[in-house]
């Protein structure tokens, strides 16, 4: 079944905004009327210096606020992930390995292997993804779980995940108000992963993925910092639960994240309204 979590997180997203920037057009003196008399009045200001009504300002401002947080987030996240992968590949290992090797060549994807006492697996890279590898888990695989874990990395990776993910974050965070922006983020994440883990078992077999995803809750794995990457390790309960039971377990968006959004949207509207009406004869 073909998924549309991260559609519906990129049009919330362009909606909330292009409905501020709308309001913001349509709230000046200048368009009280019609679009034509705001063009007519934005003409008269560039060419006569006229005055910019106050409230274009109200909204342009929140958009500013908006687009800020999205911008910060985003370049912390970019940051974090240049920090995680740099650290990575001082670790950097030559492993010939004729799997790896085959698998590299086959799928033109490049594949890195590093030393590190934990078994895990990733795709990074923004706009040409490539596949990351811990020598452990390499060790701890047999040739079909390894190329299990491989294939659902190239499907990271031709999906380009790594730069949807940052994308989610950044919404996440710039529309913090809206609590169902996180609940959509959230099951995303998760969706992501089932459908790169039903590729996987398309591509090798059920139970080369379940044995290999077994393998690894044998493992503490450290709580690694939001970055934009893809781990394997990721929902690890919940995949091997949607294997078992045959169907894909969607996160339930709860009534409560519903109701808090729109109360937290309808009060935003009210205050900026009763501000809007307060200063409607105001102008800078």
């Amino acid at each position: 079944m073909k998924r549309n979590t991260f559609l519906k997180l990129f049009a919330a997203t362009v909606f909330i905004e292009a409905s501020f920037f709308i309001t913001a057009i349509v709230s000046t003196n200048a368009a009280i009327n019609t679009m034509l008399d705001w063009m007519i009045s934005c003409c008269r200001f560039v060419f006569q210096n006229h005055r910019i009504p106050l409230t274009f300002f109200i909204f342009s401002f929140l958009i500013l606020i908006v687009r800020t947080l999205f911008v910060g987030r985003t370049l912390r996240i970019l940051r974090r992930t240049h920090k995680l992968i740099s650290s990575l590949r001082f670790r950097v290992v030559e492993w010939n390995n004729p799997i790896i090797d085959k698998f590299s060549n086959s799928k033109r994807v490049p594949v890195d292997v590093v030393y590190t006492t934990e078994p895990y697996a990733l795709a990074y890279g923004l706009f040409r993804p490539r596949i990351l590898l811990s020598h452990s888990l390499i060790e701890i695989m047999d040739e079909r779980e390894l190329l299990a874990i491989l294939e659902h990395e190239y499907y990271h990776c031709t999906q380009k995940d790594p730069i949807k993910i940052l994308f989610a974050y950044g919404a996440s965070c710039s529309l913090f108000f809206l609590p169902v922006i996180k609940h959509l983020r959230d099951r995303y994440f998760l969706e992501k992963e089932l459908d790169a883990d039903q590729y996987a078992i398309q591509s090798i077999g059920e139970k080369a993925l379940a044995s290999g995803l077994y393998k690894l809750l044998q493992f503490n794995f450290e709580k690694l910092p939001n970055t934009a990457t893809v781990g394997l390790n990721n929902s690890i309960d919940a995949r091997i639960e949607a294997i078992v039971n045959g169907n894909s377990a969607k996160e339930k968006i709860s009534t409560k994240a519903w109701i808090l959004s729109f109360a937290n949207l309808t009060v935003i509207t009210v205050l900026i309204a009763a501000l809007l009406t307060s200063l409607s004869h105001v102008q800078v």
